[in-house]
C-alpha cells in the first residue's frame, strides 16, 4: 500500500466521521455496555421510591445519576469496564455508599442499597465484594480482568492466544491456526492482519467466532472466524469471553464473542515501558531436533514499546496512546517428505533437460532426508505412468528431512485514543485509533520460496454517547478496519505449481489485495420502569478487491508420484485460465466484492421482581444477497443444478448462471430470530443466582467459500482442468520469465457451448445454492453461580448448540465407480470439479463447565475450569476460515460420514492464577531487594482432537471409490477404528499403512471418519516476577518488575495429529511438536 493511499484513506475516514457526528446524534456502539442496577429498601425491606443514585467513576470522576422508580429498582447503563463508587441519598434516611463496584466489559453489576432512618450527615459505606455474581444476565461468559492481562504470560504477546480461551464452555488451546510448528515458533503475535485461533464455544466451528474492539466488530471479510486487528496488551482494559450470550444484540455469528476493551487516559499520568526478548539459547529443542542436524535454528526476538496516558482537562477530556516495535526472525524446524541425493544425482543424468529436473534443481529441500526412505519399489504402486527405464529398484527416492530455517519478521503497532465528557458528562466522545504493519518472511522447507510478505492494517472508530434524558439514553459510532497486503513470487516466475502425493511440492502466488469494513450502529436506551429497553442497529459495508490475473495465469499440475514427476508426466492440469472474448490468457481477473449487512434488533430486560429477572428479545440479521461480485468489470458466474429426480442427475444437466448484476443469490440470505434468557438471585443478596437462556443466532458465510474457487468461472473466462484419464492433451511446460504467461494445452476451446462451458475443454468451477438459506443454530443453556467465603466463587454451567443449515461445499459433479473402466467420465461431462455449496450441513454439541474461581484480592486470583462434552457433525468447515471443509467422502451422500467434529476435545481443564508472595517486609530497601515476588501461570490440560485415516493416493492406488476425489478412508483394521497408543509411540508410528485393507476398487471403505484421536495436549505456563519502586519523573515511584516467562514448563512434547494420508511414507507419525520449555525475558515498568 503506497503512502498516498493510505492517507487518503484516513482522510477520507476522518471526513466521513466528522461529517456524520455532525449530521446526526444518533450513530452508536457498545464501548459503553456495562451497567449497575439495584432495589433500593428501607430497613423493613419496602421499596423507596424517587432515591437519587450517583455512579462516579473512581479513575476518571466521570458520574451518573438516575433515580429509584416506585418498585424501588433503579439502572444506570452504558458504563465503562471499570472501578465505580455508588451513592444513594433520600430525605429521612442517612446516606448509603459502596466504593471499589467493579464492573466487567458487557456485566450488569447488582448492589443492594438498604437505607436507615437517620441523619443525612451520617452515612454508611460498605465495601464491595471482590467476587460478585451476575445476578441480571443469562450468558457464559468470563471477564480478563486489567491485572490478568497485565501480568499473565502471553506467547508472542498475543491477546487472544494468551487468555481467550480461558473461559467456560471454551475448547481449544486458543494456538493460532495453521501456525509454524518446532522451535522458536513466535508467529504468534500482535501484528498480523489475519490470524484464527483455535477457539471453539460449546461444541461449534472456529469459523462462528464474533472478534470485537470496544464494541465493533473487527472480524475479516473474506474468511470466517478471523480478525483483522490483534491490540497489544498493555493498551487492553479487559477481555471478555462468552461462550453463549442471549442479548438480541448479538448478530452475524453464534459462537464464541470476543471483546477487547482498550485503556482510555485517567486523571493521573500513567503508562508503561517494556522489552521482552527471547532467542534460540532460550528455547528447547523439539523431539525432531534431536535427530540429525541436532540444532536449533539461530533466532533473536526482541519487542519494546510503552504506553502514556493523562488528562487533557481534569475530569473532562483524557489521550491515551502506545508504540510498539517488533525486530524478530523466527526460527523453524519442518519434517517434511523430500528428495534424496541419490535420487537427484540419477534424476540429472537420466533427465537433464526435463523440467522436474530444473524445479528440483533451482528449489533444492534445505536438508537432505536422513530417515523413513522408501525405495522405487516402495512407491511404484502409487505412480500412474510405467516406470522409467533402467531405474534401480532399491534406490531410495523419498525420505524424511528436518528442515531447520530462520526467518525475518519486522513490525510495528501503535494506537492514540481521545475520550471527552461534555455537557456536565450528559455527552461523551472517544475515538480511537491503531495502525500496524508487518513484513515477515514466509518459512517454507525449500529456500527458494521463503518470500516476504508485507501487510498493513488500520482501525479507526468515534463513538459518542448522549443521555437525551435520565431515561433515555443514544450510543452511536462508526468504524473502518482496513487490511492489505501482497503475497509475491519467487525468483524463478517460470515454473507452475506442481503437487506430487506424498511428497514437498513447488508453489506460489502472485497476488495482492484490500480488504476494506464499515460499520455503522446505534443503540436506544430506554428505562421504563421495570423494563430496560434497547433499540438498534447494525449497517455494514465491507469490501474485497484484490488481484489474481498473474497467479491464474500459472497452471497447477498434480502427480501421482515422484516417479511420475520425473519423467514430466502429470495426470492433471488446472488451468491456465483463459478469456473467451480475446481468445488469449485472461489479463483482468481483479474480482471485486461488495458485501452488505443490516441487523437491527429489540432487547427487553425485565426485572419482574427485585430479584427476578428476565431478558428477551428479537433480532434481523439481513445479508442481502451475499455479495455483488464481479471480475474487472464482468460479473461473476455461478454453476446452477438443472432438472432431475436426484441432485446426482440435477448436476448431470447443471448449466452456468450468470448474474448480470452481479449479486450471488437470486434472494436475499436473512431472518428473525428470538431471545430468551433469565436471572434468578436466589435470596436477593448477590450470594446464589440461576441462570439459563435460548436463543437462535444465524451465521454468515464470508465470500472465500463461493468466490474462491469461481474467480474463472465460465463463460466470461476458464481455467483449463484437463485429466489424462479422460485422453485430454497437457501443456506442462515452462512459462515466460515474468510469469504471466503459461501457453494452454493444445486445442484448448474459447468458444462457449450449450451449457455455459468452453466448447472442447474442460474447466473446473463452482457454484452455490442460488436460494441459499443463512446457516442457524440453536443455543441454550442452564448455570448456577454460588458465592463461597473467601472471595471465592463457583459456577455450572451446561451449554447445548444444534446447528442446521450449515453451509458445505465439495466437488459434486462425481459419482462413485466412474473409474473403474479407467476413464473419468463425471457426472456432467461438460465440467471437471464442480465446487457446490448448500445449506445442508449439521452439527450437534453438548458441553458442561464447573468453574471456581477468585477475583483478585488481598494478593491473590486464581481460577479452574473443568469442560467435558461431545461434538459432532458432517464436516467442519466452511472452507474458508478453516480447511478441510471439502472433504467430503461421497458427494451425494454427505450425510453418511456424520461423526465427531474436527474440533471435539473430549475433556479440558484449564487453571489460571497471579499471587503476590508474602514477604516480611513492607516496605523499604528490604522489600525492593527482597519482597514484591509474584506468579502468574497458565496450565491447559486438554484430551486430543480426532482425525480420519484417508488415502489421498490417485486411482487405483487410492481413490478407492473410484470418483475422481482422492480422499477415501479404507476398510476397518483387524484392531477395530480406534486404538490407545502411548504418545511417544506416535513418533515412531501408532498406525501401520498395511494395517488398513483396501475396499473393492469403486466402493467406499468401512472405517468412517474421525474415529482416531491425536496425542493431548498439556501445558503449562508461568510468569516470575520481581518487582521493586524507583523514584520516577513524574507522580508516585516507577513500579519496575524484571519478568520471567516460561512457556512449557515441563517441556511436554506436545505432538501435532499424525500424518493421516495412507500415501504419505510419514502415515501414522507426529511430525510436528508446538513450542517445548521456551523463556522470554522481560524488563516492564509501571508508572
Amino acid at each position: 500500500m503506497t503512502g498516498v493511499s493510505m492517507f487518503t484513506t484516513i482522510r477520507r475516514a476522518l471526513f466521513a466521521s466528522a461529517s456524520l457526528l455532525a449530521l446526526t446524534s444518533s450513530l452508536a456502539t457498545a464501548q459503553y455496555t456495562s451497567g449497575i442496577e439495584g432495589t433500593v429498601i428501607d430497613q423493613s425491606g419496602a421499596a423507596v421510591p424517587n432515591a437519587q443514585v450517583v455512579v462516579t467513576n473512581e479513575a476518571t470522576q466521570v458520574r451518573r445519576e438516575a433515580a429509584s422508580n416506585e418498585s424501588g429498582f433503579f439502572r444506570i447503563r452504558d458504563l465503562i469496564a471499570g472501578t465505580y463508587r455508588v451513592e444513594v441519598k433520600m430525605t429521612g434516611f442517612q446516606p448509603w455508599a459502596q466504593t471499589s463496584v467493579t464492573i466487567e466489559g458487557n456485566q450488569i453489576r447488582t448492589v443492594y442499597p438498604q437505607l436507615s432512618v437517620g441523619e443525612q450527615k451520617a452515612a454508611i459505606e460498605v465495601a464491595a465484594e471482590a467476587g460478585a455474581i451476575e445476578t441480571g444476565k443469562s450468558s457464559v461468559a468470563r471477564s480478563i480482568e486489567q491485572r490478568t492481562v497485565e501480568q499473565a504470560p502471553m506467547l508472542g504477546r498475543n491477546i487472544y492466544g494468551g487468555v481467550a480461551a480461558l473461559a467456560p464452555g471454551i475448547t481449544g488451546a486458543g494456538a493460532l491456526f495453521g501456525g509454524a510448528t518446532g522451535s522458536g515458533s513466535v508467529s504468534q503475535d500482535s501484528y498480523q492482519t489475519e490470524p484464527g485461533f483455535q477457539i471453539n464455544a460449546a461444541g461449534q466451528r472456529q469459523e462462528t467466532n464474533e472478534y470485537q474492539i470496544d464494541g465493533a466488530s473487527v472480524n475479516g471479510n473474506s474468511r470466517d472466524g478471523i480478525v483483522n486487528v490483534t491490540p497489544q496488551p498493555d493498551t487492553v482494559a479487559e477481555v471478555r469471553i462468552a461462550a453463549a450470550t442471549f442479548s438480541a444484540e448479538k448478530g452475524r455469528n453464534s459462537g464464541a464473542m470476543i471483546e477487547v476493551y482498550t485503556k482510555s487516559g485517567t486523571n493521573q499520568i500513567h503508562g508503561t515501558l517494556s522489552h521482552f526478548h527471547t532467542n534460540n539459547e532460550l528455547t528447547s529443542r523439539t523431539v525432531f531436533q534431536t535427530a540429525t542436524p541436532r540444532s536449533i535454528p539461530v533466532f533473536r526476538r526482541n519487542e519494546f514499546g510503552g504506553t502514556l496516558g493523562g488528562p487533557v482537562v481534569k475530569d473532562r477530556t483524557f489521550l491515551f496512546g502506545s508504540y510498539f516495535r517488533l525486530a524478530s526472525s523466527a526460527g523453524q524446524t519442518d519434517v517434511v517428505r523430500a528428495e534424496t541425493p541419490q535420487f537427484m544425482d540419477w534424476l540429472r543424468r537420466t533427465y537433464p533437460n526435463n523440467i522436474s529436473t530444473q524445479i528440483l534443481t533451482s528449489a533444492p529441500i534445505g536438508s537432505a532426508p536422513v530417515s523413513n526412505f522408501q525405495t522405487v519399489r516402495d512407491i511404484r504402486a502409487q505412480s500412474f505412468f510405467p516406470l522409467p527405464a533402467n531405474i534401480p529398484e532399491d534406490m531410495p527416492v523419498i525420505g524424511t528431512s528436518f528442515v531447520n530455517q530462520t526467518v525475518s519478521r519486522p513490525a510495528q503497532q501503535w494506537n492514540v485514543r481521545l475520550d471527552h465528557n461534555f455537557r456536565d458528562y450528559k455527552d461523551r466522545i472517544f475515538a480511537n485509533y491503531y495502525n500496524f504493519w508487518s513484513k515477515g518472511q514466509q518459512t517454507n522447507p525449500r529456500p527458494l520460496q521463503r518470500i516476504v510478505t508485507p501487510n498493513f492494517g488500520m482501525y479507526g472508530k468515534v463513538n459518542w454517547t448522549r443521555s437525551i434524558t435520565p431515561a433515555l439514553m443514544n450510543e452511536a459510532s462508526m468504524t473502518l478496519v482496513r487490511v492489505d497486503g501482497q503475497t509475491p513470487p519467487t525468483s524463478r516466475r517460470d515454473f507452475m505449481n506442481v503437487n506430487i502425493t506424498g511428497f514437498q511440492g513447488f508453489s506460489q502466488n502472485d497476488i495482492s489485495w484490500v480488504h476494506e469494513n464499515w460499520n455503522w450502529h446505534e443503540t436506544l436506551s430506554w428505562m421504563k420502569g421495570n423494563h430496560n429497553m434497547r433499540f438498534g442497529a447494525d449497517i455494514d459495508r465491507q469490501a474485497d478487491l484484490d488481484n489474481f490475473t498473474v497467479s491464474f495465469a500459472r497452471p497447477s499440475f498434480t502427480f501421482a508420484s515422484l516417479l511420475d514427476f520425473a519423467q514430466d508426466r502429470p495426470i492433471t492440469q488446472s488451468g491456465p485460465t483463459v478469456d473467451t472474448k480475446t481468445g488469449t490468457l485472461a489479463q483482468n481477473l481483479y474480482p471485486r466484492i461488495y458485501m452488505s449487512y443490516v441487523g437491527a434488533f429489540a432487547q427487553d430486560d425485565w426485572k419482574v421482581r427485585k430479584n427476578f429477572t428476565i431478558n428477551m428479545g428479537v433480532r434481523i440479521d439481513h445479508f442481502g444477497r451475499l455479495a455483488r461480485a464481479d471480475r474487472g468489470g464482468t460479473p461473476y458466474s455461478f454453476f446452477n443444478p438443472g432438472a432431475g429426480a436426484s441432485f446426482a442427475d440435477q448436476v448431470a444437466s447443471g448449466f452456468m448462471r450468470t448474474t448480470g448484476d452481479g449479486l450471488v443469490t437470486t434472494k436475499p440470505v436473512w431472518g428473525i430470530t428470538p431471545r430468551f434468557g433469565f436471572g434468578w438471585d436466589v435470596f436477593s443478596d448477590g450470594s446464589l443466582a440461576i441462570r439459563g437462556g435460548w436463543g437462535i443466532f444465524l451465521n454468515r458465510v464470508a465470500n472465500l467459500s463461493y468466490t474462491s474457487a469461481g474467480r474463472s468461472n465460465p463463460p466470461a473466462f476458464g481455467a483449463v482442468a484437463n485429466d489424462v484419464r479422460r485422453g485430454e492433451p497437457l501443456a506442462f511446460v515452462l512459462g515466460s520469465a515474468d510469469g504471466r504467461f503459461f501457453p494452454p494445452p493444445p486445442g484448448t476451446g474459447f468458444e462457449i457451448n450449450q451449457v455455459g462451458g468452453l466448447r472442447n475443454t474442460i474447466t473446473n468451477i463452482s457454484g452455490l445454492n442460488p436460494e441459499l438459506d443463512a446457516p442457524r443454530v440453536q443455543v441454550w443453556n442452564v448455570a448456577i453461580q454460588k458465592r463461597l467465603p473467601a472471595k471465592f466463587l463457583a459456577e455450572f454451567d451446561y451449554l447445548g448448540t444444534r446447528g442446521r443449515r450449515l453451509y458445505l461445499q465439495t466437488d459434486v459433479n462425481r459419482v462413485q465407480g466412474d473409474l473403474t473402466d479407467g476413464r473419468l467420465n463425471r457426472l456432467n461431462p461438460f465440467f471437471g470439479q464442480i465446487i457446490y455449496g448448500n445449506s445442508n450441513g449439521i452439527s450437534d454439541a453438548h458441553y458442561a463447565s464447573f468453574m471456581l474461581s477468585r477475583r483478585f484480592s488481598r494478593g491473590v486470583s486464581a481460577r479452574g475450569i473443568y469442560t467435558f462434552g461431545k461434538a459432532t457433525d458432517y464436516t467442519s468447515s466452511n472452507d474458508n476460515g478453516v480447511g478441510g471443509g471439502r472433504n467430503v467422502f461421497n458427494a451425494q451422500n454427505p450425510f453418511g460420514q456424520h461423526g465427531l467434529a474436527d474440533y471435539h476435545i473430549g475433556q479440558r481443564l484449564s487453571l489460571d492464577s497471579v499471587v503476590d508472595l508474602p514477604s516480611p517486609f513492607k516496605s523499604g530497601l528490604g522489600r525492593n531487594l527482597l519482597g514484591n515476588w509474584r506468579l502468574a501461570g497458565i496450565a491447559i490440560f486438554q484430551t486430543g482432537r480426532p482425525f480420519t485415516v484417508v488415502s489421498q493416493a490417485a486411482y487405483p492406488a487410492g481413490d478407492f471409490n473410484a470418483d475422481g476425489f482422492a480422499w477415501d478412508s479404507p476398510n476397518t483394521p483387524g484392531f477395530g477404528n480406534s486404538i490407545q497408543a502411548p504418545r511417544g509411540e506416535w513418533i515412531k508410528g501408532g498406525l501401520r499403512a498395511a494395517d488398513f485393507p483396501r475396499p473393492t476398487a469403486g466402493t467406499q471403505g468401512t472405517l468412517g471418519r474421525n474415529t482416531f484421536f491425536a496425542p493431548g495436549l498439556a501445558n503449562v505456563i508461568m510468569n516470575i516476577v520481581k518487582a521493586f519502586d524507583v523514584p520516577w519523573f513524574v507522580g508516585e515511584k516507577a513500579h519496575v518488575e524484571l519478568r520471567g516467562e516460561v512457556f512449557n514448563l515441563l517441556n511436554r512434547v506436545n505432538l501435532t495429529s499424525p500424518v493421516a494420508n495412507l500415501a504419505d511414507g510419514n502415515f501414522g507419525r507426529s511430525v510436528g511438536q508446538t513450542l517445548p520449555r521456551a523463556v522470554t525475558m522481560g524488563l516492564r515498568v509501571q508508572f
